[in-house]
């Protein structure tokens, strides 16, 4: 196992290399919209058992909707905090849009 703190600037993310090409990703910065979907591309990285946002503020949930829409079929489980912010986040939305195609 592994654990990596990406340099998103302003926010936060943490990944988790498992080994077995597999990995848990907590929180994904805004930096850049697509900094840790690069770094798991880069670890070659096919599955994500986890995908784990603290709370829903953008400098952690950010980077999340690039995520979602690469590795749609390869996420084991979300997990959010579903404080007040919640339902009016692009990550939200994306799930919510995912669920309501069968996707999730």
């Amino acid at each position: 196992m592994e654990v990596y703190f990406l340099d998103v600037g302003f926010g936060a993310c943490q990944i988790i290399l498992l080994g077995g090409r597999r990995a848990i990703v907590i929180d994904c910065g805004v930096r850049s919209d697509h900094l840790a979907l690069h770094f798991l591309k880069r670890f070659g990285i096919v599955e994500i058992e986890c995908l784990i946002a603290s709370h829903s503020d953008n400098d952690h949930v950010g980077g999340a909707i690039s995520i979602l829409d690469d590795y749609q079929d390869q996420i084991k489980r979300l997990f959010v905090v579903q404080d007040h912010k919640w339902l009016a986040t692009r990550y939200w939305q994306r799930i919510d849009h995912f669920i309501e195609t069968g996707i999730l």
